[in-house]
């Protein structure tokens, strides 16, 4: 989602095109996330007019938002752990980021391992 605080937006969702041509807080440019976002507004056809500062950690993000009133692209879950409620949208389009989970059968935790998947599979709808 697009998080900015004291976001003034009409309806449930904002552009790509109206995003990207904001200041944004990103992660830093070696980070595999900043080439997906990267992509996103590239494929939406406005790429980002400016990043105005570079971070490692959501955290970081949502707190520099905080204290200088830009906006930065956050997971909705990240937001809502963190007590924001409020001043984020949802993108249009969607932004779907690729997530994998890369572990060793033969790991000593494998059963327990198993059962997160299992959990994250019913969280998200994801099919075995």
């Amino acid at each position: 989602v697009y998080y900015k605080p004291n976001l003034d937006v009409a309806g449930p969702s904002i552009s790509a095109c109206a995003v990207a041509s904001e200041p944004l807080a990103q992660y830093s440019p070696q980070y595999e996330m900043n080439a997906y976002i990267s992509r996103y507004f590239t494929t939406s056809g406005c790429p980002p007019q400016k990043t105005k500062a570079w971070f490692s950690t959501p955290y970081a993000m949502l707190n520099y938002c905080q204290q200088n009133h830009i906006g930065a692209l956050l997971p909705e879950r990240f937001l809502q752990a963190m007590g924001v409620g409020k001043d984020y949208c949802r993108l249009e389009p969607p932004i779907h980021l690729p997530c994998y989970l890369v572990y060793k059968k033969n790991n000593p935790k494998y059963a327990a391992i198993q059962v997160f998947v299992e959990y994250i599979r019913r969280v998200y709808h994801i099919e075995p």
